[in-house]
């Protein structure tokens, strides 16, 4: 999410279209931009099948000198949404959110039988909550928007943080437990927030602060007030935006997603130096372990022993974005025979010889290993070369619960490590539990190297390591309590 405030209007829509459009590594679902001025102009356009860019550019015109106030989202659904408010003290008002609302579906239900309504939308023949909609309901339920914004954390189930906009300037507020971020900038007269900062050096705006957990500020031409303070105590903020969902170039607690993936590739080479594994080279699985394997070979050169960075992937950047993840899992099948391109000339020098793999995460593993066995039979059958031996190297721990506040991973039962333990004791996913699986993530147990094994297996990889927990949070920074590991736990707020 993106929004700015100036006391000029001159000049603001090309700052809302930037500062959405620096957001589009997060989804391809929808974009949407909203002003208000004289009247509220909203544009939300479909960008399954083109670019924020593109589509808003045609639109610039109709936000030129429209209003003081501008936000906007790219999203899997389609926002920012004008709400028509249940208490009519509070006006029209336009809101967007980042999260996901884990019960909307019993949200929804709920405000039907209440008497106060719900309106779904349509796509396909189906009807379908959609979650900014839902929160500015619940919200408008309430005389003022602090107590619907309280009232929405206490009633969602999952995480939001909201973006606000009406005649008297946006409201916002980050997720009650801070599992996603909201940063204040500035540019000269004009005052912005957003979930990225990745956006802020080319638009010359300068980082203020990030809101804590659980904060409500209001923006306004002159700058921003604290409306509710943040939480004092711990946050919950998800390490996943380090290890793939943020931009390379964003920070969180001053820390880049980009320094911490070359971090971590320089701590995953010297364990594998340390255990007397040196390969021949690194690549990463173009584009999220590119940093991964620039990061390996870089402390590679502490050794003594250089580990050359190749790439022999290249992501088809035309064809399918970073964040394009579509929701079933036969396109998401289809999409990962296409999305990387090997390339002939430098897989020839690899012949035979171990080559290391980063990757930002192994959640189903699907993807991974479809690449993996693409590559070998293009290598074997269609250059007739002998292939390398790849030994995967993955940017976070083995993960083991799905997400509930961010709906990141849908069900337990997709995750690579409970299919490869379901397989081992010959049970169905469904029948691995939590006690079942809490033993083989001790890390370099029996059970643990087993599980490991497993994975390597069904990878089809010569060999795969993860880091701990612990290893993770250190390069954080972050102590463990202001962390969200329940994707490595099972155990959250």
């Amino acid at each position: 999410m993106f929004a700015a405030v100036s006391a000029r209007r001159d000049h603001l829509h090309w700052l809302g279209y930037y500062g959405v459009d620096y957001h589009s590594h997060l989804a391809t679902g929808y974009g949407g931009m909203a002003t208000i001025g004289d009247e509220i102009i909203t544009r939300i356009h479909s960008l399954q099948n083109s670019q924020f860019k593109t589509e808003f550019a045609k639109d610039l015109h109709l936000f030129d000198g429209a209003g003081n106030f501008i936000i906007g989202t790219i999203s899997n659904q389609a926002q920012p949404i004008s709400i028509n408010p249940i208490n009519r003290k509070l006006g029209i008002f336009v809101i967007c959110i980042n999260g996901f609302v884990n019960n909307a579906e019993s949200l929804a239900v709920e405000l039907i039988n209440s008497g106060d309504g719900f309106d779904y939308d349509e796509i396909d023949g189906q009807k379908i909550v959609n979650q900014a909609k839902l929160v500015g309901r619940l919200i408008s339920k309430k005389p003022n928007f602090i107590d619907g914004i309280n009232f929405a954390f206490e009633k969602v189930r999952g995480s939001v943080s909201i973006l606000i906009m009406n005649s008297h300037g946006i409201y916002a507020a980050r997720a009650k437990h801070g599992q996603t971020s909201l940063t204040i900038g500035r540019k000269e007269i004009n005052w912005v927030i957003s979930s990225e900062t990745n956006a802020f050096p080319n638009l010359s705006i300068e980082p203020v602060r990030m809101l804590k957990p659980g904060e409500i500020i209001m923006m306004h031409e002159t700058g921003f007030e604290v409306l509710q303070a943040g939480c004092s105590g711990s946050c919950q903020f998800c390490p996943f935006y380090w290890v793939y969902t943020g931009s390379p170039a964003s920070e969180y607690y001053n820390l880049s997603a980009e320094s911490y993936r070359e971090s971590m590739g320089e701590l995953e080479v010297r364990k594998d130096f340390e255990a007397g594994f040196v390969p021949y080279a690194v690549s990463g699985v173009a584009d999220s372990g590119t940093s991964y394997a620039h990061g390996y070979s870089n402390g590679s050169f502490d050794t003594g022993s250089p580990v050359r960075h190749i790439r022999p992937l290249i992501k088809y950047t035309p064809g399918w974005s970073r964040s394009y993840t579509p929701e079933k899992q036969i396109d998401r099948d289809r999409v990962a025979l296409h999305k990387q391109i090997p390339i002939r000339d430098i897989m020839q020098k690899f012949q035979n010889k171990d080559i290391v793999l980063t990757e930002d995460s192994i959640v189903r593993g699907t993807q991974l290993m479809q690449l993996l066995d693409r590559l070998n039979r293009i290598v074997r059958n269609t250059w007739s070369l002998a292939p390398a031996n790849i030994h995967v190297r993955v940017g976070c721990p083995v993960l083991g619960w799905h997400c509930p506040y961010l709906g990141t991973t849908k069900s337990r039962e997709e995750m690579a490590s409970r299919k490869a333990i379901a397989r081992l004791n010959s049970i169905s996913v469904k029948s691995v539990t939590d006690d079942m699986l809490r033993p083989y993530l001790e890390y370099d147990s029996p059970l643990y190297r087993k599980l490991l094994e497993l994975i390597a297996h069904d990878l089809g990889a010569a060999s795969v390591m993860f880091p701990t927990l612990d290893e993770m949070i250190h390069i954080t920074g972050l102590p463990r309590k202001d962390l969200c590991t329940y994707c490595w736990t099972g155990e959250g707020v």
